[in-house]
This record gives C-alpha cells, structure tokens and sequence, in this order.
C-alpha cells in the first residue's frame, strides 16, 4: 500500500482562513490521493491512504471542520499528532526519543511557553488569585502543598 504524509510544525485549526487550517491541510490530503506517485519505473502509483502528523494535540474543532469531507474519503486519511504521535514514536522507534534527547526537552519548553502565552488561561490566573501579580509567570509561581486525601475517618 503506498502512503502520504502531509506533514505539520505548527497546531491545526478549525479556522478557513490561515495557514494551519484544516482545510488547508484537507486540500493538501486531496492533492495527494488525487495525483499518482511517479515510481522509478515510471509506472504511475495511485495514494491508498495519507497521513497527517503534528507534534501538537489535534483538535477536535479541527477534525470537526473537515469532518464530512474526511467521510467522503472512506477512511485514507489518518490524523496523527501531540501524545498519539509520541507514543507512537516509542513503540516502534523508542530510540530515536533517547538518540535525540533535546527532542522531548524542546516539547516540553514548547507546551509550557504555550501554557504561559495563553490569554484565556492568564485571564483565569488573574482574576481568580492564582498568581498575585498579573507579570509573574506561572512557572516561578509557589503554590503550597495543601492536597491530602483522607482514607478513613473512625
């Protein structure tokens, strides 16, 4: 079975009118089931199935723009992306995530600048105290530790 990847470094959004959008994406998966692949041969390959990868989360407002056309296509698409791809990745090629240990740290730096840079979620911090100072940044916010569970009670 020949496969396609169309493949994204940023986050895929429900939204028409940027460059990361599902639909953009949607017309890149279209280009590729729709023209054959040349072979070395010359013998012209027609696409069975493409995949769409990200290392971010895909949302569901995303798939969801998509979703009647993705029907239409009967299953030759495969969305792929943020903890799926990750797990992925560890089962068939763990060491890759050890031969590039700078991989996981840049992840990590990545979904925490995006944690921070949130308006909606600096909004909530703010309004509801969690961070006293609207320019302190969450990661260097102390919250003390008040979590216990009680077990039993005699």
């Amino acid at each position: 079975m020949l496969c396609a990847c169309v493949a994204k470094c940023s986050k895929l959004i429900g939204s028409v009118d940027k460059a990361g959008s599902a639909m953009t994406v949607l017309h890149q998966v279209r280009q590729a089931l729709k023209n054959p692949f040349l072979g070395l041969d010359g013998v012209p390959r027609k696409v069975s199935r493409v995949y769409v990868i990200t290392p971010y989360d895909i949302s569901q407002t995303a798939v969801a723009s998509i979703t009647g056309e993705l029907e239409m296509l009967g299953g030759q698409v495969v969305f792929l992306g943020g903890q799926e791809l990750l797990h992925t990745f560890h089962k068939f090629f763990p060491e890759y995530l050890l031969l590039r240990s700078g991989l996981l740290s840049s992840y990590i730096t990545e979904l925490r600048q995006a944690y921070e840079d949130d308006v909606a979620l600096n909004d909530l911090r703010f309004r509801h105290g969690i961070i006293s100072s609207a320019k302190k940044r969450t990661a260097k916010a102390y919250v003390r530790p008040r979590f216990f569970v009680k077990i039993y009670s005699p």
